[in-house]
């Protein structure tokens, strides 16, 4: 495919009855940062700056949060997928 984001034709994801799976995002993540902010890079992707620690999944929930303001979803319509210890991170996104 190729491509950073895409949407995907699945009408339901498993394991989230009722949600549509609306696409894939990378996410690069920048933990224990001095402020917090959410780009979207010239790739597609999205840059994450959040002041939670990089321990016991602080910083992974305040990711999947600010995603969730910036893109206007709720927090449990961002589920991550991959990269749970990593900088990069991959999310999908439910409605």
């Amino acid at each position: 495919m190729g491509e950073t984001a895409h949407i995907l034709r699945h009408p339901r994801p498993v394991g989230h009855p009722g949600k549509l799976l609306l696409m894939h995002l990378r996410v690069k993540v920048n933990a224990g940062a001095q402020s917090e902010s959410v780009k979207q890079l010239a790739d597609g992707s999205y840059q994450v700056r959040t002041r939670a620690p990089a321990t016991k999944g602080k910083a992974n929930r305040r990711v999947c949060e600010l995603l969730a303001d910036h893109l206007g979803l709720q927090p449990e319509d961002i589920e991550l997928v991959a990269g749970q210890t990593s900088a990069v991170k991959h999310v999908k996104l439910l409605r």
